[in-house]
């Protein structure tokens, strides 16, 4: 009886497991993902927090049969219906931006089961406030992607982010749907960082305002060491001495000076 009944429990959990196929964005990314790889980061909940160390959780069980849900707005990062608070992602924090391309990307995906089903991948718009929780209107979608069974558990895909944007940072939000009869959905925010064309032309006409810093010293240092004895001693020995000579003639007129004197005004006499 023990052993008929251990037979069970180990087939239905060989059942369960095969059906659960849970998983998350590894690059880049999700807040989830980098916290359980960095458990230590700042703005992470540490290691022995259930949402670390069940980083590949957060989603939505709908059931065989059923459509699931669409998430709240507020709840996009955490996936709403999570049982162990993953409303901790959907808080803005000091997270880690990881840097992607503007354009062709090759994003990484990391599954614990091997089931077909799809991607969709979108980013926020310029115009999302990054400062409180997603929503669907702050987001656009940039690509999906379709695959069957087979797949390896890390899965590769091409995105192509070929949208408008001019902020660098921003917010990819994805949505796995597992194709299997109980319909489960995985979601996840990874915070990033786009490179934007023609945003750094504007650092190189700073080299142009370094002949500014060098007319100020001309101004105030020339003056002083080179104009200044040039105009100032030039006149003291030049004019002085002709302002020396015009007053002698005067004393020349006297009768009391010798005769010997009168020479100097026949030589200054025109």
């Amino acid at each position: 009886m023990e052993l008929s009944r251990l037979i069970a429990i180990v087939l239905l959990f060989g059942v369960i497991s095969s059906v659960r196929g849970h998983g998350s964005l590894q690059y880049p990314p999700t807040r989830q993902y980098y916290c359980w790889e960095n458990p230590s980061h700042r703005a992470c909940p540490g290691g022995q927090s259930p949402l670390t160390y069940n980083w590949n959780e957060i989603g939505q069980y709908c059931g065989a049969g059923q459509n699931c849900p669409i998430v709240n707005d507020g709840q996009l990062c955490s996936g709403q219906n999570w049982h162990e608070g993953a409303s901790y992602y959907d808080v803005i924090r000091d997270y880690q931006r990881t840097p992607i391309n503007m354009g062709a990307n090759t994003f990484i995906y990391h599954t614990t089961a091997e089931h077909q089903g799809s991607y969709e991948v979108y980013i926020t718009k310029d115009s999302a406030p990054l400062d409180r929780p997603l929503r669907h209107d702050d987001l656009e979608l940039v690509c999906t992607y379709t695959y069957g069974e087979g797949k390896p558990l890390i899965k590769e895909f091409p995105c192509n982010i070929n949208v408008e944007r001019t902020r660098s940072e921003q917010v990819v939000y994805i949505n796995w749907r597992t194709a299997i009869t109980a319909n489960e959905q995985f979601m996840g925010c990874a915070d990033v960082t786009i490179a934007i064309a023609g945003t750094n032309p504007t650092s190189p006409p700073q080299p142009t305002e370094e002949p500014e810093s060098s007319v100020e010293p001309e101004a105030s240092e020339q003056p002083k060491t080179s104009e200044e004895p040039e105009t100032s001693e030039e006149p003291e020995t030049s004019e002085e001495p002709e302002a020396s000579e015009p007053p002698s003639p005067p004393h020349v007129e006297e009768e009391d000076i010798p005769a010997a004197q009168p020479a100097a005004p026949d030589s200054s006499v025109r």
